[in-house]
C-alpha cells in the first residue's frame, strides 16, 4: 500500500513538472535561402503547436572572397 502511494506521488510530481516544461529549440540555417525559407515554415508550425516555445535561430552563409 505504501509502495503504491509512493508511485502515485512520484507520477503526480512528474506530471506536474511536465505540464510546466517548455520547449527550447535552436534552428540552424547554413545552406542558403531555400533552407532558411523551409526553416521559417518549420518555426511557424512549431509555434502554432507550442506558442510559448523559446526558439533561437542561428544563420550564417559562406563568405565570398573577391
Amino acid at each position: 500500500m505504501i509502495k503504491h502511494r509512493l508511485l502515485v506521488a512520484i507520477a503526480a510530481a512528474l506530471f506536474s513538472c511536465a505540464a510546466f516544461a517548455q520547449d527550447k529549440v535552436v534552428y540552424h540555417f547554413g545552406e542558403g535561402l531555400a533552407q532558411a525559407t523551409n526553416g521559417l515554415r518549420n518555426i511557424r508550425n512549431h509555434l502554432e503547436v507550442d506558442p510559448k516555445a523559446k526558439i533561437v535561430v542561428v544563420a550564417h552563409a559562406q563568405a565570398s572572397i573577391s
